[in-house]
């Protein structure tokens, strides 16, 4: 970009590189919108799985297998 800046300080933009910049900006809001849409539904997948994380892991054992049960009578 700084590169860019140096460029065009020194030399102005033709009328065909306005109008090629603006073709490209014209279509900066349809990218920034469809990455707001991938980022909410990364969002909500991670959602998702932390829930069903949580639910699975209410029903499994967390035990160590080598561990031995004692009951004392009173």
């Amino acid at each position: 970009m700084d590169k860019l800046l140096s460029v065009l300080k020194n030399t102005p933009m033709t009328a065909e590189q306005k109008q090629k910049l603006e073709s490209i900006l014209s279509h900066d809001a349809i990218i920034d919108q469809h990455m707001q849409s991938l980022k909410q539904e990364a969002q909500n997948w991670l959602v998702q799985r932390n829930m069903a994380k949580s639910q699975r892991s209410a029903y499994e054992t967390n035990y160590t297998p080598d561990s031995f049960l004692m009951d004392r009578r009173k």
